[in-house]
């Protein structure tokens, strides 16, 4: 599947999440608090036709496959929350693309992998990188 892109724009949001390491995860976590294991922050906005379309996929081939093995965020940057129950959700203020990945992006849905030590291990602004991209980064960190 390829993810396009919708641009950016508020910023805001908050759930709380529990992690299989037990760390919790919530709007103040930092990037430490992802530490330990590989991790994936999907970046995306609820009014984001496109996210809409890929977060159930992301679900499906992604967080169901690896979310024992991985850290999985999805930073909503409209203050909503997509429709999908059990999904790890909200806005984390601390949790920035462009401070994460060094580059500059604003577009969603974008996404960064990161290693368990926290270095960034592949990402993705807008369509620049499709879900299987993605899967096979995470083969390759666990």
């Amino acid at each position: 599947m390829v993810l396009s892109a919708c641009t950016e724009t508020s910023i805001v949001g908050d759930v709380t999440f529990e992690s299989d390491n037990s760390k919790i995860i919530t709007a103040s976590s930092t990037l430490e608090d992802f530490y330990g294991k590989p991790s994936v922050i999907l970046f995306g906005a609820t009014y984001c036709s496109h996210c809409q379309a890929a977060v159930p996929i992301f679900k499906e081939q992604v967080y169901e496959v690896y979310k024992e093995d991985v850290n999985i965020w999805i930073n909503i940057v409209d203050k909503g929350l997509f429709d999908i129950e059990g999904l790890p959700q909200g806005f984390n203020p601390n949790l920035v693309y462009n401070q994460i990945s060094s580059s500059q992006c604003n577009y969603v849905p974008s996404w960064v992998i990161l290693d368990k030590f926290g270095q960034v291990a592949l990402k993705s602004c807008g369509s620049e990188k499709e879900m299987q991209d993605m899967i096979n980064k995470l083969e390759e960190l666990i």
